[in-house]
């Protein structure tokens, strides 16, 4: 069993916001390969206390309010300001008392990995892996259009480039792994069709975002981006990964928020591919609960 930290925006129950927060948390809760220690809320899909109360009905809905809940940033500007919140100083002490036996699943903007690690240099470090859902390499980022921005990585791009630096077992799952998968009408029917409860909680909130995907990319469905991430910590032989040298473009201009090749970045692994039907199957029969 892997001990984790799920750092976090989700926006459940927020009308067309993402998913793919809240079927990463339900997948963690569900896979007895982890333990989840804590979840850390950050700003990011919605407002640092829109994504704590979504976070809150997903622990409810599971059964699961014994895990530790914590407020952390509510902007780029506490990373500026090197704002110490609960969710940093949850990463920080959590890293302090048990060094090299828990990872850190990342999944919004890393406002609070960041903080932590500038306040107590080494914090990350002593992360046994973190893995994170950001960045885009060799795609088109989302935000702002026609330059390599991903949204996490371009809400903090200070730090995305801290982690980077700082987390010397660190693998990224970058839009361009996560465009590859679609989570579509199969997998939808899927979950109506389960049977739980849980299921049903995550089609019923999934709905408005399946449709409006759909209608705007012609795809079919939805990108489940950040459950990737949580996948890669329970199944990492779905993945093929390559180490890459990378930098965070953290000037303000056209490039804000890229990532890029760069000689002189930082050394990290890189999740490049999935077994996509696999994973598609993994992923729906954990928050079935099969």
């Amino acid at each position: 069993m892997r001990r984790i930290i799920i750092d976090t925006d989700p926006a459940i129950g927020v009308p067309l916001r993402d998913i793919d927060d809240a079927l990463a948390i339900v997948l963690a809760l569900n896979s007895p390969e982890l333990k989840v220690e804590g979840i850390t809320i950050t700003h990011g899909n919605v407002d640092q206390k829109s994504a704590f109360k979504s976070t809150e009905l997903i622990l409810k809905k599971a059964g699961r309010e014994d895990v530790p809940l914590m407020r952390g940033a509510c902007s780029s500007r506490d990373t500026a300001r090197m704002k110490k919140t609960e969710a940093s100083r949850f990463i920080e002490e959590a890293m302090n008392r048990h060094p090299r036996e828990i990872s850190i699943v990342a999944l919004g903007p890393l406002s609070n990995l960041a903080t932590a690690e500038m306040n107590c240099v080494g914090t990350l470090s002593k992360a046994k892996s973190v893995v994170a859902m950001g960045g885009a390499i060799d795609c088109l980022g989302v935000i702002p259009m026609l330059i390599n921005a991903e949204f996490n990585f371009w809400k903090d791009p200070r730090a995305a480039s801290v982690l980077l630096k700082s987390a010397p077992d660190l693998t990224l799952v970058p839009l361009d792994l996560t465009r590859k998968v679609i989570f579509g009408s199969r997998q939808m029917n899927r979950l109506k069709n389960a049977g739980s409860d849980m299921a049903d909680f995550i089609y019923e909130n999934a709905k408005s975002w399946f449709y409006l995907m759909s209608a705007l990319t012609l795809r079919g469905g939805f990108m489940p981006h950040d459950p990737l991430a949580v996948a890669y910590m329970i199944k990492p032989s779905l993945f093929s990964v390559k180490r890459e040298t990378l930098a965070v473009d953290t000037n303000r201009g056209a490039g804000y928020g890229s990532l890029k090749r760069r000689p002189e970045g930082d050394s990290v692994n890189v999740a490049r591919d999935v077994n996509k039907s696999e994973f598609l199957e993994f992923l729906v029969d954990r928050i079935a609960g099969q």
